[in-house]
């Protein structure tokens, strides 16, 4: 596995009041369809510790804020190529409608404000799930 490109490390601080810095990893094709399979699944602390380098349970001793800065970093490193791929990889699309669905009415429901940078999502893909039926 290679070192992310055009990543700086990232601090990060630990329960326990240590830092460290780490560095979120712009994953390999096939590690995209494995992150896949946990971004369906909503297991956020997994996407992070697998694209940290790290155990599940190594996300448990971060703190709050840093694990939102992970998840963060991990969305925006990695989404926008998987986003690619549901273009040509019809797989990928048939995984990814049903969970593109719920984060579009959990954030209709929450009448969340959410900026094009906070949201991984891109309008294309809202609109194409959109025709999608519930």
């Amino acid at each position: 596995m290679q070192t992310s490109r055009n990543t700086l490390p990232i601090p990060v601080s630990y329960r326990d009041g240590k830092t460290e810095s780490i560095v979120i990893r712009e994953l390999e094709i096939t590690e995209l369809y494995e992150f896949i399979d946990y971004f369906v699944k909503n297991n956020s602390p997994r996407m992070v510790s697998f694209c940290a380098g790290k155990d599940q349970a190594w996300v448990d001793t971060l703190t709050d804020e840093s694990f939102r800065v992970l998840i963060k970093e991990v969305l925006w490193r990695n989404y926008p190529r998987i986003e690619s791929l549901v273009k040509v990889d019809v797989t990928v699309a048939v995984r990814l409608a049903p969970t593109i669905k719920q984060i579009m009415d959990a954030e209709n429901l929450l009448s969340l404000e959410i900026s094009k940078r906070e949201s991984p999502i891109s309008n294309e893909l809202y609109g194409r799930a959109q025709k999608i039926p519930s």
